[in-house]
């Protein structure tokens, strides 16, 4: 018996530790996805928000937010036509504040230093806010990684309740009859890492396969090795496995997911393929590189 409490106390003592390290929520190539129900229209959504690349908003440094979305039951998201530019999103001393691509007025979010029995003035979108008291603080077992991390349980008008989740943000409201709007956070994505799992059968990765992005995971099978010189100005250089590699063709999407520029049946010389960018705005690219049994896709950015 005193061993069991021995270890009990270990453990406690260890999950008290994790709790101390602060993970931040606005990381750049960070994604979430999220299913939104509308209960009086009985209507299903999903929203996709990609956090990708810098940006500068009243002296103010941002991270880009896009949006994308795929209407129910279209649960592989093939609706999705691409991402637009919605707004910013920036985090400082554990405040998390968003700005509307359209609105000039930055909105807090989330604040991480808050208290029991505080209150949280979450402003949804210019000219509405609702009220959520913090009721308790705990820890909460994520997957795919099993790592803890401080939990945040509010409520707003007494009943309707909502869990956000330290790093991750809000994974759900209350299904409450007062609400005609239920939303469920169903994945986390953080520089194209699965963190954060909702659902067991979601993944964050699917619709970027319909995107013809693929997962955007740059690993070890990947048919590009490198890419070079980034940022590019005139042209752009691809680092391939071998020179018998066949690859079917070459996509180059900006970040709405539109087409910019593609090259079928590219010829592979010395393990390069070079593409020229003179003709291509300055942005950032994906560059989608298909051989007919695997897809590799790579960031680059255009001066």
């Amino acid at each position: 018996m005193k061993y069991f409490y021995q270890i009990l106390v270990l453990f406690l003592l260890n999950q008290a530790s994790l709790s101390q390290t602060y993970h931040p929520m606005v990381v750049d190539s960070s994604l979430h996805v999220i299913k939104t129900y509308h209960a009086d229209i009985n209507f299903t959504e999903y929203k996709i928000y990609l956090h990708l690349g810098d940006t500068v908003i009243q002296g103010k440094n941002y991270i880009k937010t896009h949006q994308g979305r795929s209407q129910y039951p279209d649960t592989s998201f093939s609706s999705i036509s691409g991402f637009y530019y919605t707004g910013a999103i920036r985090e400082v001393n554990k405040r998390v504040y968003v700005i509307e691509s359209n609105d000039t007025i930055e909105r807090l979010m989330y604040d991480f230093n808050l208290n029991i029995s505080d209150t949280l003035k979450q402003h949804l979108f210019p000219g509405f806010h609702i009220n959520l008291v913090l009721q308790r603080i705990d820890s909460t077992l994520i997957y795919p990684d099993s790592i803890y991390r401080k939990s945040y349980h509010y409520l707003e008008n007494g009943f309707n309740r909502y869990t956000v989740i330290e790093g991750i943000g809000m994974i759900q409201n209350g299904s409450n009859v007062s609400r005609s709007t239920y939303f469920l956070l169903e994945c986390v994505q953080i520089k194209f890492k699965t963190v954060y799992q909702g659902q067991p059968n979601c993944s964050c990765a699917s619709f970027f396969y319909k995107l013809g992005f693929a997962s955007l995971n740059e690993n070890s099978n990947d048919i590009i090795l490198k890419v070079f010189p980034n940022p590019a100005t005139e042209s752009i250089s691809l680092m391939v496995k071998n020179n018998n590699q066949d690859i079917n063709s070459i996509k180059i999407l900006n970040l709405n997911g539109v087409l910019i520029k593609q090259i079928s049946q590219p010829k592979i010389i010395n393990n390069q393929i070079i593409i020229e960018t003179t003709k291509i705005p300055p942005g950032l690219y994906f560059i989608v590189l298909n051989s007919g049994t695997m897809v590799s896709t790579k960031k680059f950015i255009k001066q």
